[in-house]
Order: C-alpha cells, then sequence, then structure tokens
C-alpha cells in the first residue's frame, strides 16, 4: 500500500517501510530473514533485505552483465568504509529493523 492506503505496483521505500511494516528495532538479533533494513537519508531512503547472516542490496547500476544484486556478510557491512551505510544504533542514517506486515506474528 502507498501512504495514503491506495494499492499500487510500486512504492517507495518509505511506504514500504511505513505502510506496510512493523517496527523491530536495531538489533539484528531480532531479525528474522526476509527483515528489511531502513535507511533515512534525509532525501534519500534506501533498503536492504536481511538474509540471515548476510544482507541483500542494490546498487541502482544495471549493465548487460551485472543486475546490481549484491550479497555482503553483516559484519563487514557493520565496518563499511562509508559509515552511513552501518547499520548500528549510532548511525542516524540507520532507521531500524522492519518486518513486512503479512509476516509479522
Amino acid at each position: 500500500r502507498t501512504l495514503d492506503g491506495q494499492v499500487s505496483a510500486f512504492v517507495t521505500a518509505s511506504a514500504l517501510v511505513l505502510a506496510n511494516c512493523r517496527p523491530v528495532g536495531r538489533d539484528f538479533a531480532q531479525a528474522r530473514p526476509g527483515d528489511l533494513i531502513f535507511y533515512d537519508q534525509g532525501d534519500d531512503q534506501h533498503l536492504m533485505v536481511w538474509m540471515g547472516g548476510w544482507v541483500a542490496y542494490h546498487t541502482g547500476t544495471v549493465t548487460p552483465n551485472d543486475n546490481g544484486l549484491r550479497a555482503i556478510a553483516l559484519d563487514h557491512l557493520m565496518n563499511w568504509k562509508d559509515t552511513r551505510w552501518r547499520p548500528l544504533p549510532g548511525n542516524p542514517n540507520f532507521a531500524g529493523l522492519f518486518r513486512l506486515s503479512f509476516l509479522a506474528p
């Protein structure tokens, strides 16, 4: 659903989280595979998917030989050079973990 409650084939990252998910928190011990990692960088919002030890994301780069999909181990992401992408409680860009409503108990 969009932020105004309409059904749509496309929603923004923020609409996906705000209208279709429940917050899990910021502790990966509470995360389950399929949970979304949400980053809010002011004008831009981004999602990654927790896969249970690994994180999947899309770079936005698509070429005939590269679909832009990547996976990274969580411990590697926690030490990423660009600190905006570290999913740590002290990172103001890391908004937390969210579970799609249809998966949440």
